[in-house]
C-alpha cells in the first residue's frame, strides 16, 4: 500500500515505509524484515522505482512515449540514444566524452548499468565514430591525455629527456636511474616513472649504469686503486659503496693474517653501522675477483693489490 501511494518521482525508502506502519523511528531489525517483505514481494527497490521514474519520465519528454508500453530493452536503447546525443553536443576539444564515460553517466544519472558494448553499438548505428576518429590530427584533450597520447611517441619523450639528463652529469653529480626518474618529473613535468623503468629504457638506448658512467667521467691520470665513493644520487647504500668498503677492508688487513669473511662483514658493520651477513661478503668478494682468505695467505700480500685493482 505504501509503495502504490507514493508519489511519483519521490518513491519511499525502506526505513520511511517502516515508519508510516509502525508510525515510529524503526529499528534496524524492523528495516532489514521490510526489506525481505519487500523482496519476496518482488517489489523493486527505492533506487530501482527512482530510476524508473526518471527513465520514464526522460522517455516521454524526448519521444513523447509512454515507457510502461516499451520492453525493457527498447527503454534501455532510447535512453542510451539520447544520452549518446546530449553528449555529442556537450563534447568539445577539452571535454571529450568516451564509450566509458557514457556508461558511467547512465549509471550515475539513471541508476541502470549498462555495458560499453552496447553503447558503441548504438553509437554506430547513430552514425557516430569512436573518440580516436571524431578528434584526430588534434592534440589530446586534459582528461584523457594519457589515453590518446600514442606510447611510442611519450617513451621518445622521456627517452630524449634521460638523455639530456646524463649529458649533464659530472664526476661529482651522478645520476642513479631512481634519481632521473625523480628528475624527469620535477624538471620535465612527465608523469612520475619509476626507476625500473628508467633503467629498462636506458638498457634499450645502450647508456651504461651509473657506476660505468662515472668511471667513464674520472680523469684518466686518476688511479685505478683510488677507493672514493661516486656521488650518487640515492637514498639507499648502493653495490658499488658496498664493494668498495669490502676493498678497503681486505687492503688494510694484516698481509700474514688475512680476514676471514666473516671478520670482514664484523668489520663492516662496526665502520658504517649496516648489518651485512658473511654469505654477503662472499659474493661481493667473488664478483671483485678477490681470493679467499687461504689463497691471499698463500699469497702473503704480494698479489692482493693486483686483485684489489683490477
Amino acid at each position: 500500500d505504501c509503495v502504490s501511494s507514493e508519489p511519483k518521482g519521490k518513491p519511499f525508502t525502506d526505513r520511511q515505509i517502516a515508519s508510516a506502519i509502525i508510525h515510529r523511528e524503526p529499528t534496524e531489525a524492523e528495516i532489514r524484515s521490510v526489506r525481505k517483505s519487500r523482496v519476496q514481494l518482488k517489489i523493486p527497490s527505492y533506487t530501482e522505482r527512482r530510476a524508473s521514474h526518471l527513465i520514464a519520465q526522460t522517455i516521454k519528454n524526448r519521444h513523447n512515449v509512454n515507457s510502461s508500453e516499451l520492453s525493457r530493452r527498447t527503454t534501455v536503447r532510447l535512453l542510451v540514444e539520447d544520452t549518446i546525443r546530449s553528449a555529442m553536443e556537450k563534447e568539445t576539444q577539452d571535454n571529450r566524452y568516451t564509450d566509458q564515460r557514457i556508461c558511467n553517466m547512465i549509471r550515475e544519472g539513471f541508476a541502470t548499468k549498462v555495458t560499453t558494448k552496447l553503447v558503441g553499438a548504438v553509437r554506430k548505428d547513430l552514425g557516430i565514430a569512436n573518440i580516436q576518429q571524431r578528434w584526430k590530427g588534434y592534440p589530446p584533450s586534459k582528461q584523457s591525455i594519457e589515453k590518446l597520447v600514442d606510447p611510442k611517441v611519450q617513451l621518445q619523450e622521456i627517452s630524449a629527456a634521460i638523455k639530456s639528463i646524463i649529458l649533464t652529469e659530472g664526476v661529482d653529480n651522478v645520476y642513479s636511474d631512481r634519481a632521473i626518474a625523480r628528475k624527469l618529473e620535477s624538471e620535465f613535468g612527465i608523469k612520475p616513472v619509476t626507476g625500473l623503468a628508467v633503467g629498462t629504457l636506458r638498457n634499450k638506448l645502450h647508456i651504461p649504469n651509473v657506476y660505468d658512467r662515472w668511471k667513464q667521467l674520472i680523469p684518466s691520470s686518476t688511479p685505478k686503486g683510488l677507493l672514493i665513493n661516486p656521488p650518487f644520487t640515492s637514498e639507499k647504500l648502493g653495490t658499488f659503496q658496498v664493494r668498495s668498503e669490502i676493498r678497503r677492508i681486505i687492503l688494510e688487513e694484516d698481509p700474514n693474517s688475512p680476514l676471514t669473511d666473516a671478520q670482514v662483514a664484523q668489520a663492516y658493520t662496526e665502520r658504517t653501522g649496516n648489518r651485512l651477513t658473511e654469505l654477503r661478503v662472499t659474493k661481493h668478494r667473488k664478483a671483485l675477483g678477490i681470493p679467499n682468505r687461504k689463497d691471499r695467505t698463500q699469497q702473503k700480500g704480494d698479489s692482493t693489490t693486483r686483485y684489489l685493482f683490477e
